[in-house]
Protein backbone atom coordinates (compact mmCIF):
# COMPACT_ATOMS: atom_id res chain seq x y z
CA UNK A 1 0.00 0.00 0.00
CA UNK A 2 2.63 2.55 1.00
CA UNK A 3 4.73 2.15 -2.20
CA UNK A 4 1.59 3.01 -4.18
CA UNK A 5 0.95 6.07 -2.01
CA UNK A 6 4.61 7.02 -2.40
CA UNK A 7 4.30 6.95 -6.19
CA UNK A 8 0.85 8.47 -6.66
CA UNK A 9 0.32 10.94 -3.82
CA UNK A 10 3.59 11.76 -2.07
CA UNK A 11 5.06 13.62 -5.09
CA UNK A 12 2.22 16.16 -4.69
CA UNK A 13 2.67 16.57 -0.94
CA UNK A 14 3.74 20.23 -1.16
CA UNK A 15 0.78 21.07 -3.41
CA UNK A 16 -1.61 19.32 -1.02
CA UNK A 17 -0.32 21.06 2.08
CA UNK A 18 -3.20 22.92 3.66
CA UNK A 19 -5.77 21.48 1.23
CA UNK A 20 -9.22 21.07 2.78
CA UNK A 21 -10.68 18.84 0.07
CA UNK A 22 -9.10 16.36 -2.35
CA UNK A 23 -10.89 15.48 -5.60
CA UNK A 24 -9.24 12.68 -7.58
CA UNK A 25 -9.79 12.12 -11.30
CA UNK A 26 -8.54 8.54 -11.86
CA UNK A 27 -7.51 7.43 -15.34
CA UNK A 28 -8.73 4.03 -16.55
CA UNK A 29 -7.32 1.29 -14.27
CA UNK A 30 -6.64 3.81 -11.50
CA UNK A 31 -10.38 3.72 -10.73
CA UNK A 32 -9.61 0.43 -9.02
CA UNK A 33 -7.02 1.93 -6.66
CA UNK A 34 -8.29 2.11 -3.04
CA UNK A 35 -7.05 5.67 -2.55
CA UNK A 36 -8.94 6.14 0.71
CA UNK A 37 -7.15 3.15 2.27
CA UNK A 38 -3.63 3.96 1.09
CA UNK A 39 -1.28 4.13 4.10
CA UNK A 40 0.61 7.40 4.37
CA UNK A 41 3.46 5.92 6.42
CA UNK A 42 5.75 2.91 6.10
CA UNK A 43 4.12 1.37 9.17
CA UNK A 44 0.51 1.12 7.97
CA UNK A 45 -2.48 1.12 10.27
CA UNK A 46 -6.15 2.11 9.98
CA UNK A 47 -5.44 5.58 11.39
CA UNK A 48 -2.70 6.33 8.87
CA UNK A 49 -4.78 5.92 5.70
CA UNK A 50 -5.22 8.80 3.27
CA UNK A 51 -8.88 9.22 4.24
CA UNK A 52 -7.81 10.34 7.71
CA UNK A 53 -5.90 13.24 6.14
CA UNK A 54 -8.37 14.48 3.53
CA UNK A 55 -12.05 14.20 2.69
CA UNK A 56 -12.00 12.46 -0.69
CA UNK A 57 -14.19 12.72 -3.76
CA UNK A 58 -13.75 11.16 -7.19
CA UNK A 59 -14.80 12.45 -10.58
CA UNK A 60 -14.83 11.43 -14.23
CA UNK A 61 -13.92 14.95 -15.35
CA UNK A 62 -13.12 18.44 -14.10
CA UNK A 63 -16.51 19.66 -15.29
CA UNK A 64 -18.29 16.95 -13.32
CA UNK A 65 -16.17 17.68 -10.26
CA UNK A 66 -17.26 21.31 -10.28
CA UNK A 67 -20.91 20.40 -10.90
CA UNK A 68 -21.02 17.81 -8.10
CA UNK A 69 -19.86 20.33 -5.50
CA UNK A 70 -19.00 17.68 -2.86
CA UNK A 71 -17.83 20.42 -0.53
CA UNK A 72 -21.31 21.97 -0.21
CA UNK A 73 -23.69 20.93 2.61
CA UNK A 74 -26.74 18.93 1.56
CA UNK A 75 -28.98 21.25 3.53
CA UNK A 76 -27.98 24.09 1.21
CA UNK A 77 -29.53 22.25 -1.76
CA UNK A 78 -32.35 24.04 -3.48
CA UNK A 79 -35.09 22.81 -5.77
CA UNK A 80 -38.14 20.60 -5.55
CA UNK A 81 -38.30 16.86 -5.16
CA UNK A 82 -38.54 14.14 -2.54
CA UNK A 83 -35.99 12.07 -0.64
CA UNK A 84 -36.49 8.47 -1.72
CA UNK A 85 -35.37 5.69 0.65
CA UNK A 86 -35.68 2.03 -0.38
CA UNK A 87 -34.32 -1.01 1.43
CA UNK A 88 -34.76 -4.74 1.01
CA UNK A 89 -33.41 -7.66 3.05
CA UNK A 90 -34.87 -10.60 1.14
CA UNK A 91 -33.02 -11.42 -2.06
CA UNK A 92 -35.07 -11.98 -5.19
CA UNK A 93 -31.98 -13.56 -6.76
CA UNK A 94 -31.27 -17.14 -5.58
CA UNK A 95 -27.57 -16.56 -6.22
CA UNK A 96 -27.47 -13.82 -3.56
CA UNK A 97 -28.00 -14.42 0.17
CA UNK A 98 -30.57 -12.40 2.14
CA UNK A 99 -29.32 -9.25 3.82
CA UNK A 100 -29.89 -8.92 7.57
CA UNK A 101 -29.55 -5.18 8.14
CA UNK A 102 -30.54 -3.37 4.94
CA UNK A 103 -34.08 -2.57 6.04
CA UNK A 104 -32.90 -1.44 9.48
CA UNK A 105 -30.44 0.86 7.70
CA UNK A 106 -33.20 2.26 5.51
CA UNK A 107 -35.46 2.85 8.51
CA UNK A 108 -32.67 4.66 10.34
CA UNK A 109 -31.82 6.86 7.34
CA UNK A 110 -35.51 7.68 6.84
CA UNK A 111 -35.80 8.65 10.51
CA UNK A 112 -32.81 10.99 10.35
CA UNK A 113 -34.00 12.62 7.12
CA UNK A 114 -37.56 12.99 8.44
CA UNK A 115 -36.31 14.69 11.62
CA UNK A 116 -33.55 16.84 10.13
CA UNK A 117 -34.63 17.52 6.53
CA UNK A 118 -38.48 17.35 6.46
CA UNK A 119 -38.66 19.79 3.56
CA UNK A 120 -37.22 17.03 1.34
CA UNK A 121 -40.52 15.11 1.68
CA UNK A 122 -38.91 11.75 2.59
CA UNK A 123 -40.58 8.57 1.32
CA UNK A 124 -39.67 5.10 2.63
CA UNK A 125 -40.33 1.82 0.85
CA UNK A 126 -39.01 -1.20 2.80
CA UNK A 127 -39.13 -4.91 2.03
CA UNK A 128 -41.75 -6.02 -0.48
CA UNK A 129 -42.61 -2.37 -1.21
CA UNK A 130 -39.10 -1.74 -2.55
CA UNK A 131 -39.82 -2.90 -6.10
CA UNK A 132 -38.39 -1.79 -9.40
CA UNK A 133 -41.83 -0.48 -10.36
CA UNK A 134 -41.93 1.70 -7.23
CA UNK A 135 -38.45 3.05 -7.97
CA UNK A 136 -39.32 3.95 -11.55
CA UNK A 137 -42.61 5.56 -10.49
CA UNK A 138 -40.87 7.72 -7.89
CA UNK A 139 -37.67 8.51 -9.82
CA UNK A 140 -39.10 11.49 -11.76
CA UNK A 141 -39.93 13.36 -8.56
CA UNK A 142 -36.99 12.25 -6.38
CA UNK A 143 -34.12 14.66 -5.77
CA UNK A 144 -32.23 12.30 -3.45
CA UNK A 145 -32.00 8.49 -3.47
CA UNK A 146 -30.82 6.14 -0.76
CA UNK A 147 -30.98 2.44 -1.69
CA UNK A 148 -29.90 -0.40 0.62
CA UNK A 149 -29.76 -3.63 -1.36
CA UNK A 150 -27.54 -6.07 -3.23
CA UNK A 151 -25.32 -4.78 -6.01
CA UNK A 152 -23.54 -6.80 -8.71
CA UNK A 153 -20.79 -5.48 -10.98
CA UNK A 154 -20.49 -7.14 -14.40
CA UNK A 155 -17.12 -6.60 -16.08
CA UNK A 156 -18.26 -7.32 -19.63
CA UNK A 157 -20.45 -5.61 -20.52
CA UNK A 158 -20.29 -3.22 -17.56
CA UNK A 159 -23.67 -1.75 -18.49
CA UNK A 160 -25.16 -5.08 -17.37
CA UNK A 161 -24.13 -4.27 -13.77
CA UNK A 162 -27.22 -4.04 -11.58
CA UNK A 163 -28.77 -3.63 -8.14
CA UNK A 164 -31.49 -5.92 -6.87
CA UNK A 165 -34.81 -4.78 -5.45
CA UNK A 166 -37.79 -6.68 -4.04
CA UNK A 167 -39.18 -9.67 -5.90
CA UNK A 168 -41.49 -8.70 -8.71
CA UNK A 169 -42.09 -11.39 -11.29
CA UNK A 170 -38.90 -12.96 -12.63
CA UNK A 171 -35.44 -12.54 -11.12
CA UNK A 172 -34.43 -10.20 -13.95
CA UNK A 173 -37.56 -8.10 -13.39
CA UNK A 174 -36.18 -7.19 -9.94
CA UNK A 175 -32.86 -5.97 -11.32
CA UNK A 176 -32.13 -2.37 -12.28
CA UNK A 177 -29.22 -2.30 -14.71
CA UNK A 178 -26.72 0.42 -15.45
CA UNK A 179 -27.94 0.35 -19.04
CA UNK A 180 -31.50 1.18 -17.91
CA UNK A 181 -30.26 4.02 -15.71
CA UNK A 182 -28.12 5.48 -18.49
CA UNK A 183 -31.15 5.84 -20.77
CA UNK A 184 -33.09 8.00 -18.30
CA UNK A 185 -32.90 11.66 -17.40
CA UNK A 186 -33.09 11.88 -13.62
CA UNK A 187 -33.69 15.00 -11.52
CA UNK A 188 -31.75 13.48 -8.60
CA UNK A 189 -28.76 15.51 -7.43
CA UNK A 190 -27.45 12.74 -5.12
CA UNK A 191 -27.73 8.96 -5.24
CA UNK A 192 -26.44 6.77 -2.41
CA UNK A 193 -26.21 3.06 -3.24
CA UNK A 194 -25.45 1.12 -0.06
CA UNK A 195 -24.58 -1.94 -2.10
CA UNK A 196 -21.51 -3.95 -3.08
CA UNK A 197 -19.12 -3.17 -5.91
CA UNK A 198 -21.20 -0.69 -7.92
CA UNK A 199 -18.48 1.98 -7.84
CA UNK A 200 -16.37 -0.25 -10.06
CA UNK A 201 -16.08 0.75 -13.71
CA UNK A 202 -14.81 -0.49 -17.04
CA UNK A 203 -13.10 1.94 -19.38
CA UNK A 204 -13.45 1.64 -23.14
CA UNK A 205 -13.08 3.84 -26.18
CA UNK A 206 -16.68 4.85 -25.53
CA UNK A 207 -15.93 6.25 -22.08
CA UNK A 208 -16.49 5.08 -18.51
CA UNK A 209 -18.99 2.25 -18.20
CA UNK A 210 -20.74 0.85 -15.15
CA UNK A 211 -23.26 2.16 -12.63
CA UNK A 212 -21.23 5.30 -11.92
CA UNK A 213 -21.03 6.27 -15.57
CA UNK A 214 -24.71 5.42 -16.02
CA UNK A 215 -25.84 7.77 -13.26
CA UNK A 216 -23.53 10.46 -14.61
CA UNK A 217 -25.11 10.08 -18.04
CA UNK A 218 -28.56 10.26 -16.43
CA UNK A 219 -27.63 13.64 -14.95
CA UNK A 220 -26.86 12.73 -11.32
CA UNK A 221 -23.98 14.91 -10.15
CA UNK A 222 -23.21 13.23 -6.81
CA UNK A 223 -23.00 9.48 -6.27
CA UNK A 224 -21.96 7.57 -3.15
CA UNK A 225 -20.90 4.10 -4.34
CA UNK A 226 -18.55 1.37 -3.15
CA UNK A 227 -15.63 -0.14 -5.07
CA UNK A 228 -15.73 -3.25 -2.90
CA UNK A 229 -18.05 -5.61 -1.02
CA UNK A 230 -20.02 -3.83 1.70
CA UNK A 231 -20.30 -5.20 5.24
CA UNK A 232 -24.03 -5.71 5.81
CA UNK A 233 -23.50 -5.45 9.58
CA UNK A 234 -21.50 -2.20 9.47
CA UNK A 235 -23.28 -0.39 6.65
CA UNK A 236 -26.13 0.91 8.87
CA UNK A 237 -23.69 2.56 11.28
CA UNK A 238 -21.70 4.10 8.42
CA UNK A 239 -24.84 5.50 6.79
CA UNK A 240 -26.25 6.80 10.09
CA UNK A 241 -23.01 8.65 10.72
CA UNK A 242 -22.97 9.94 7.14
CA UNK A 243 -26.47 11.44 7.32
CA UNK A 244 -25.94 12.79 10.83
CA UNK A 245 -22.89 14.57 9.47
CA UNK A 246 -24.85 15.90 6.50
CA UNK A 247 -28.01 16.97 8.29
CA UNK A 248 -27.12 17.55 11.94
CA UNK A 249 -23.59 18.91 11.67
CA UNK A 250 -24.25 20.37 8.18
CA UNK A 251 -20.96 19.05 6.84
CA UNK A 252 -20.20 19.02 3.12
CA UNK A 253 -20.79 15.61 1.53
CA UNK A 254 -17.15 14.60 1.32
CA UNK A 255 -16.44 15.65 4.91
CA UNK A 256 -19.55 13.82 6.14
CA UNK A 257 -18.40 10.60 4.46
CA UNK A 258 -14.89 11.06 5.83
CA UNK A 259 -16.23 11.56 9.36
CA UNK A 260 -18.50 8.51 9.02
CA UNK A 261 -15.64 6.29 7.83
CA UNK A 262 -13.42 7.54 10.65
CA UNK A 263 -16.12 6.79 13.21
CA UNK A 264 -16.59 3.31 11.80
CA UNK A 265 -12.87 2.54 11.88
CA UNK A 266 -12.40 3.88 15.40
CA UNK A 267 -15.64 2.74 17.05
CA UNK A 268 -16.99 -0.24 15.18
CA UNK A 269 -14.07 -2.28 13.76
CA UNK A 270 -15.10 -5.94 13.40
Amino acid sequence: GYPLYNQLVEPMALLLKGAKHLIILPHEAFWGVPFAALPTTKTPGPLTCLLFHYPLAFSHSTIQALAAAPSKPLSSSTGKGQFLVMAVNASSDPALPPLKFAEAEGKSVYGIVTAKFPSSNPQFFPGVKATKETLLQNAPQSRFWHLSCHGVFVQKPALDSYFVLAKSGTVKASRVTADEISKRKLPASMVVLSACDLGRIATTGNGILGMSGAFQQAGVSTQVLSLYPVSDANAPYLMEQFYEGLLTRHLPKDEALQAAARALIVNRRR
